[in-house]
């Protein structure tokens, strides 16, 4: 039987504007919360190419840019969108009175 995710605060709702991405370190996870299309999304901060740091990459539709080797991932499934990466790990997201919370 899975274990449900524990929610952490993460950060509040404005300092992660449209349009991007920001790096957070949660119970030893490196994650990338994004805002995109309306909703709050989080990733592993780390490409599954070259385990580079997403944080400096572009959003483009729906879309984390690796900002090395352009490899691109599908921010709301962590699909690759080349089918020689492994896909990236997700996590949940819940948004409560202003506050982004991460399931760890």
């Amino acid at each position: 039987m899975a274990q449900e995710p524990v929610f952490l605060d993460v950060a509040r709702t404005e300092d992660v504007p449209a349009g991007t991405c920001r790096p957070f370190s949660i119970m030893g996870e490196k994650l990338l919360v994004c805002h995109v299309d309306g909703a709050f999304l989080a990733v592993v901060n780390n490409c599954t190419h070259a385990d580079a740091p997403l944080d400096y990459g572009k959003v483009e539709d729906g879309a984390i840019i690796c900002p090395m080797h352009n490899a691109r991932y599908d921010l709301r499934t962590g699909a690759a969108r080349q089918s020689f990466l492994k896909p990236l790990r997700t996590y949940p997201v819940k948004v409560d009175g202003g506050r982004i919370l991460v399931g760890i």
